[in-house]
């Protein structure tokens, strides 16, 4: 396979809707009238509805949804839950990624192939091209297979990944029943928001357990965010110190998820969030006053394009 294998990116797109508006439980895949397919996935008090794929020539660092990719997609979900109801006024969020998919002359993106390659060239360069998010374990593999044929296995050529658990992953079901019922204790006990407590118990897992002994130093790690806010005060300095979170974009969308799955992208909680950061990260008041304006722009982007 020749180095300079060109790609075709794809662009698909999501939507984010009300719980309320779209009770649906767990998840289920879509197909409209029209045929057109999707799917539906139920978190916490949100849904979210994907996807499009359509071919994309803009920015790669930046992909945004258009009005257009928003109404199209709503199209099939109203397809699909006629009883909804739903208009565009109830799509909360919108988000958009790229897939890297290998050029297939005369195909769409959509017919093709999601298929990752990987090859060696000079001096020992091992590429890989190709695949998507949902497959980057079998990638990572595929590509450490082929260093190993280039370069000769390291000395501990062992594969561990299958038997690791994730940071925060529980030891049994029984194990995971038992910390979140403790965990959801001890935060109601100190008058955390049934909101927030579920949030919390969703998104730590075990690491939880470093959040409560935090606010057993100090009780105001777990005061809100702001107001509305599904967050505690002590997830900022947990994301800094345990996290590496360097910008309230970091902590905000890549480390709470308070961008899509809180009320107004979290902006009530961002000044403090901030402030909480600058603290640690030694930010002065212009530093501070820029990483709230470069999240609300942030977030601003995430929001439904107007006609």
């Amino acid at each position: 396979m020749p180095v300079a294998t060109p790609l075709q990116p794809s662009k698909g797109i999501h939507l984010l809707l009300s719980a309320e508006r779209l009770p649906i439980e767990g998840a289920a895949f879509l197909k409209s009238t029209s045929g057109r397919r999707g799917l539906v996935i139920r978190r916490l008090n949100y849904v979210y509805v994907g996807t499009s794929d359509t071919e994309y020539d803009g920015p790669l660092d930046t992909p945004r949804a258009t009005r257009e990719e928003v109404l199209e997609l709503l199209e099939m979900v109203q397809d699909c839950f006629p009883d909804a109801a739903l208009g565009i006024e109830h799509v909360l969020a919108a988000w958009a990624g790229i897939r890297p998919l290998i050029l297939e002359e005369g195909k769409t993106t959509r017919d093709t192939s999601r298929e990752d390659e990987v090859w060696s060239g000079p001096d020992g360069l091992v590429t890989i091209a190709g695949g998507k998010l949902t497959t980057y374990r079998r990638m990572a593999e595929r590509a450490i297979d082929e260093a190993k044929e280039v370069l000769g296995p390291p000395p501990r050529d062992e594969i561990r990944t299958t038997t690791v658990p994730l940071s925060g992953a529980p030891e049994s079901d029984s194990d995971l029943e038992d910390l979140e019922s403790q965990a959801a204790e001890r935060l109601r006990a100190a008058g955390v928001p049934e909101a927030t407590v579920e949030r919390l118990l969703w998104l730590y897992g075990r690491q939880l357990q470093h959040l409560l002994e935090l606010a057993e130093t100090e009780t105001k790690w777990l005061d809100p965010l702001g107001p509305g806010v599904p967050a505690v005060r002590g997830e900022v300095k947990l994301a800094v110190e345990r996290e590496m979170a360097a910008t309230l974009i970091d902590f905000m969308d890549r480390r709470s998820a308070l961008l899509l799955f809180s009320p107004n992208f979290g902006l009530a909680g961002a000044e403090e969030a901030a402030q909480i950061m600058g603290s640690l990260l030694s930010w002065d008041d212009a530093r501070r006053s820029a990483e709230v304006e470069r999240y609300t722009a942030y977030s601003d982007a995430h929001r439904v394009p107007s006609a």
